[in-house]
């Protein structure tokens, strides 16, 4: 079973819609062995929206070029079962679209603080690291055992203390990570548990082997993290 990538616009990869892509169609259709089933973009440019209307128009154009490549196709004579779209700004918007038949957000389920640029409230953020004190030098920073091994090296500044709003998580080595505060702050001591949300959740999560899923601050589970260094 085979989709065709579609090219949409975020200039990654793919087949240029319309002909060029009814054409591998039917290429595809006479192959032994492979079974066209549809097709599939990843509309990424929509995190290029600065607004809720700039992202609708984004979206709407790009899960639009898929739809009526989709038609062409099916004008030919040859079945479309599956118009796959992707991305998580999108998600709700492209979902909505008439002949779209699935969706994959991947950031979606955890939300981060790249979401959270994007107009997610920052309460739907469920993922999290959980890093300890392991310093004070002086009352406006704190050291933590949390650096880019624990989340990953993308844009740490943009990590966010939960409640601590004084906090700034402002530099990042490989085991540590440097808390500046806006005031003296004293309260935090050495040992102390904080939760930090991660810019990025998607390289944050494949440096860990486990997932803890909390459920009102008691463990309910432990995921493996079964893709973690699979990449070839």
């Amino acid at each position: 079973n085979v989709l065709i990538e579609v090219a949409t616009g975020i200039r990654r990869s793919g087949v240029l819609p319309g002909e060029q892509t009814v054409s591998l169609a039917k290429d595809l259709a006479g192959l032994d062995g492979l079974n066209f089933r549809g097709l599939m973009t990843l509309e990424g440019q929509a995190y290029e929206g600065t607004n809720h209307s700039d992202k609708e128009r984004i979206v709407k154009d790009a899960v639009g070029r898929v739809v009526d490549t989709a038609d062409m196709i099916q004008n030919s004579g040859m079945g479309v079962e599956v118009v796959s779209v992707g991305t998580t700004p999108s998600a709700k918007l492209s979902a909505k679209i008439p002949g779209v038949t699935e969706v994959r957000p991947g950031n979606y389920v955890f939300n981060d603080m790249m979401q959270v640029e994007r107009d997610t409230n920052i309460d739907y953020c469920a993922l999290t690291v959980l890093a300890t004190v392991v310093s004070r030098p002086t009352n406006e920073r704190a050291v933590v055992d949390a650096g880019s091994k624990s989340f990953g090296n993308e844009n740490p500044v943009n990590h966010k203390v939960k409640g601590l709003n004084d906090a700034k998580f402002t530099r990042c080595w490989e085991e540590h990570g440097i808390l500046d505060f806006s005031q003296p702050n004293s309260s935090l001591k050495v040992g102390d548990k904080i939760e930090i949300i991660p810019y990025h959740a998607c390289p944050c999560v494949n440096m860990h082997e486990n997932m803890i899923g909390l459920r009102n601050d008691q463990i309910e589970a432990v995921w493996p993290i079964t893709g973690r260094g699979r990449i070839q």
